[in-house]
């Protein structure tokens, strides 16, 4: 009993948790082990002296956000000291405390925002954040609608400038251009021919492209109806070819020549909008195309190298004759064989009269 007394009195942690309450005198007793047996029990009591003191369990355990670093709204690290977890701990185990491994933050500002994200958070660029609910809903009349919401403005644009059915499909084998009459082709066809692409074996032809690929050909009829109003406003105009050009790609160099228009500018971007305008956007999505930066020329050779399309781009043109035509309609044009050459399909005459085709339907882009 004298040497658990002693030990006792150099541990108060130690008596405090095996005697809650009660102080420990120099001439008070205290049994351990109760009545008899007292080899046995001074044996038992000697092992757990010699343990390190331990805290007695708490029901309540500490809470996981204490184990954390405490965290901004933003979501990073908030400001710790590692010198004051480290005072935190030592002062714990000074005290014979179980000493809690827990990350203490000497910051204030970190824990209070640390307990913030339990709190309920808005943004203010959501409605409800910046709407005021305590004020009295405003109904707005037809023209305010109209200018707050660009989808109402883009349907009654739709709606004053009818389109093909939403069902209308895309097709590689027909195309939308504009050619020059057939006596002025020889020219275009004595480059063309030999300087085509290597998987294309029909029959050259010049032409502007201004859709392609186009629609269906069973939606020919219902296409040059839409187009032919669109096409009233426009009146026939003028076009000269004389300058040849090079495209340089990534992989090869294009040559072609390109139409100057002779009776203003943008005729023939305005006949490539309209022809392209009465086409469906859902279309095109459907054919996973999209409509880029129009540039009409007419293409009239396909080369690898470009060091050769720029010596050939000089030896043509010293043989160039221009030429001038009158852009009267615009064409539909369907193939059906990917080597068969284009046939004359339909067409759609500019200005407010119809007007007679240089090219009757029909007839192919053979020479």
């Amino acid at each position: 009993m004298d040497l658990l007394h002693s030990i006792m009195e150099g541990h108060p942690p130690l008596a405090r948790w095996l005697l809650p309450g009660k102080p420990i005198a120099a001439n008070s007793s205290s049994c351990v082990g109760g009545g008899g047996g007292g080899g046995d029990t001074s044996t038992t009591s000697s092992k757990k002296l010699n343990q390190p003191a331990r805290a007695p369990p708490s029901r309540k355990q500490p809470s996981r956000a204490v184990k954390k670093d405490a965290l901004d709204r933003d979501g990073q690290p908030g400001a710790r000291s590692k010198a004051s977890s480290t005072t935190a701990i030592s002062s714990r185990c000074d005290a014979g405390e179980r000493p809690v491994i827990a990350r203490v933050s000497s910051s204030p500002e970190a824990v209070s925002r640390s307990s913030s994200l339990y709190e309920p958070m808005s943004h203010p660029s959501t409605p409800l954040a910046s709407a005021n609910m305590t004020g009295p809903l405003t109904r707005h009349s037809s023209s305010e609608r109209d200018t707050a919401d660009p989808v109402g403005q883009i349907k009654q644009k739709v709606a004053a400038a009818p389109m093909l059915p939403l069902s209308t499909k895309l097709s590689v084998q027909t195309t939308c251009v504009v050619v020059p009459p057939k006596s002025q082709w020889a020219q275009f066809v004595a480059i063309k021919k030999n300087h085509m692409k290597p998987n294309i074996k029909r029959p050259p032809y010049p032409h502007i492209s201004l859709v392609a690929p186009f629609v269906e050909h069973k939606s020919f009829g219902e296409a040059s109806t839409l187009l032919r109003q669109r096409l009233a406003s426009v009146e026939p105009f003028r076009v000269g070819i004389r300058s040849f050009h090079l495209f340089k790609n990534a992989a090869n160099t294009t040559l072609y020549l390109k139409p100057e228009e002779l009776d203003g500018e943008n005729r023939l971007r305005t006949l490539h909008d309209a022809c392209s305008s009465i086409i469906p956007a859902s279309c095109w999505q459907a054919a996973r195309l999209k409509l880029g930066a129009y540039d009409p020329h007419i293409g009239v050779g396909f080369f690898k190298s470009h060091q050769e399309a720029c010596q050939l781009q000089q030896h043509y043109q010293q043989q160039w004759q221009p030429i001038s035509f009158t852009v009267k309609e615009v064409y539909f044009l369907v193939r059906f064989d990917s080597n068969a050459p284009w046939q004359f399909a339909n067409f759609v005459s500019l200005g407010k009269s119809e007007t007679q085709p240089d090219i009757e339907m029909g007839q192919t882009t053979r020479l």
